[in-house]
């Protein structure tokens, strides 16, 4: 999923290398998550701009636990009407479609979890707020449950989880903090029902490698614009480039 990190916004103390046992400090996780440690509606976002499978989603809660573990609730409805191509059936294309929906947005219903490793974060001057330059690299957890008043049937729907590595790095491309640049890779293992992988060409299995990479720009901490590709895993959930924007329409 390509959510906007919470928190990669205002003033740090000095050039720090954080590692994992350091965010267990309030600081240090306000520092990395942000001074909030509860978060409603934070941001809504528009996945498959340019192609079928077009979902609306949103960031509905972020909470944090033990300062050094945020977790996240996230929903996604999805365009039921995709055009059926190359006479598919219709369980099919809502296949298809609720598969894009999982690679754009994560799902219908989704928790998240983070637990940093180590980031690196400048220094900004005293007084500075805006969005940060930032490298860090945590673990990252999802389950997604498909619930059918979202999205498509629950019977072609994606039940699916994912554990690997996180890394992100973003780099504040003005002077004033209003417009940064930022790329994330998440890897590590995908966990399905039979019928997830039976829906992407993979009969018969139930576990895969999974990675998916995010390029973009953060815009004046409202806007979000993402390029999301799967860059591992089965092949049929390798395609191109996907288009989202995310509008965090409450953020300061």
């Amino acid at each position: 999923m390509s959510a906007p990190p919470a928190a990669l916004v205002g003033r740090a103390a000095g050039d720090h290398l954080y590692l994992v046992h350091e965010f267990a400090d309030t600081d240090v996780s306000k520092a990395y998550f942000g001074k909030d440690s509860l978060s409603l509606l934070e941001y809504f976002s528009f996945n498959g701009m340019l192609n079928d499978g077009k979902s609306i989603g949103a960031k509905l809660l972020g909470f944090r636990i033990f300062d050094n573990l945020q977790l996240g609730i996230y929903t996604a409805i999805t365009d039921d009407k995709t055009t059926v191509l190359n006479g598919a059936s219709p369980d099919e294309t809502a296949q298809e479609s609720n598969l894009e929906n999982f690679i754009e947005a994560g799902g219908n219903l989704t928790l998240t979890g983070e637990l940093p490793l180590l980031a690196y974060i400048p220094t900004m001057p005293a007084g500075t707020e805006g969005l940060r330059s930032i490298a860090s690299m945590s673990v990252m957890g999802l389950i997604n449950a498909d619930v059918e008043p979202l999205g498509v049937s629950s019977d072609n729907g994606v039940r699916v989880s994912q554990l690997g590595l996180r890394f992100y790095g973003q780099k504040a491309a003005v002077d004033d903090g209003n417009v940064a640049a930022f790329a994330e890779a998440n890897m590590g293992g995908l966990w399905g029902t039979a019928d997830f992988f039976s829906s992407i060409g993979q009969p018969g299995r139930r576990v895969a490698l999974y990675g998916k990479a995010t390029v973009g720009l953060l815009l004046f901490r409202r806007f979000r614009l993402n390029l999301n590709k799967v860059i591992m895993g089965p092949e049929k959930m390798r395609g191109p480039w996907i288009l989202s924007v995310a509008v965090a329409p409450f953020a300061p």
